[in-house]
């Protein structure tokens, strides 16, 4: 089974309609009274912090596929699962 993926057009969505939040967020806040430095704080804090998302989401995916490879490859070798590995059923997944 596939987790869903987040598509590049709904990652830039959400980016967009984080940015007046933000913004408004910071004048609320009173971490700054000029819209000016909100909207162009905002203009890389929201950018960085999708792509430190996207990175995380890499990364754990990348992480998952390797367990997962290594799992079946110690099941297909009639070993067994090393530690942190997910076993179901008595085999290793």
């Amino acid at each position: 089974m596939s987790a869903p993926q987040l598509d590049v057009r709904t990652a830039a969505v959400i980016t967009l309609l984080k940015w007046p939040l933000a913004v408004g967020m910071m004048l609320a806040s009173g971490a700054t009274a000029d819209p000016w430095v909100a909207l162009t704080t905002t203009g890389w804090v929201v950018p960085t912090a999708m792509a430190t998302t996207v990175a995380c989401h890499v990364y754990l995916r990348v992480c998952y596929q390797y367990h997962a490879r290594r799992a079946a490859a110690a099941a297909a070798a009639g070993g067994r699962p090393a530690a942190g590995m997910v076993v179901k059923g008595g085999k290793a997944e």
